[in-house]
């Protein structure tokens, strides 16, 4: 999940927009309760998509808090995710959730580019959202421009077996990009796709997938691994 939620945007909202609107299904969510718990498992891949050996690691999503007020929405739980590793825990993202009126999901990421962009997910609707946040940075006294824009939309539903549980899940492409522009030219830009598999009755993402991405432009080269969780037990208070 790491791609998506360090790269979540800027600083002033640009684009709030739908379209490719699509009949409504009936979704009935849970709201997790504070000290609800979810353990992942989480792996990297190569540039051909292949697991690397050796990268797996083990999560823990708890919800901190839940049905509070976050940058201008009720009714929001935070979960923060930690890697558990050589018996230690270090905090990684912190994500937070909330239903809008037409019972979508809206996720926001914490980190440096996050701003107040609320990334909407058509979990109900069927909509194609397409959001957007941008800022000004300086380098060396040079004006620099960073786009963020993410747009969401609905696979379909499908169900996934977590242990000995049958959980009926949405699925959806959620694709990102972030571009770099100073002078009228792109200095950097970066597309990254995922797909998310959300559980309406966990309040949680139950299986997570980026497959490798590259940051491009002048003198620039970078190869990024892919990275896939995989929910394999919670615990709901």
């Amino acid at each position: 999940m790491k791609h998506l939620l360090v790269l979540s945007a800027i600083a002033t909202i640009l684009v709030s927009c739908s379209n490719s609107t699509v009949t409504p299904e009936s979704t009935s969510f849970t709201v997790p309760a504070t000290g609800s718990s979810y353990t992942f498992l989480m792996y990297n891949t190569d540039s051909l998509d292949v697991k690397i050996p050796g990268s797996d690691v083990s999560t823990l999503d708890t919800v901190l808090a839940s049905g509070i007020t976050f940058l201008g929405k009720s009714g929001v739980w935070i979960i923060t995710s930690e890697s558990i590793e050589s018996n230690s825990t270090q905090y990684t993202d912190t994500t937070s959730f909330c239903v809008d009126k037409n019972n979508d999901v809206l996720m926001h990421g914490q980190g440096s580019l996050s701003g107040d962009l609320w990334v909407r997910l058509p979990v109900t609707s069927g909509s194609v959202f397409k959001d957007s946040i941008s800022s000004q940075d300086e380098i060396d006294g040079i004006q620099v421009e960073k786009r963020f824009v993410v747009t969401s939309s609905r696979i379909g539903q499908e169900q996934l077996t977590i242990g000995t549980t049958t959980i009926q899940t949405v699925k959806l492409s959620v694709n990102a990009t972030v571009k770099s522009i100073m002078l009228g030219q792109v200095i950097g830009e970066m597309a990254i796709p995922s797909t998310v598999w959300y559980a309406p009755s966990l309040g949680n993402f139950v299986r997570i997938e980026h497959p490798p991405t590259k940051l491009v432009g002048p003198d620039l080269d970078f190869d990024f691994d892919g990275s896939y969780k995989l929910l394999q037990s919670y615990n709901l208070k």
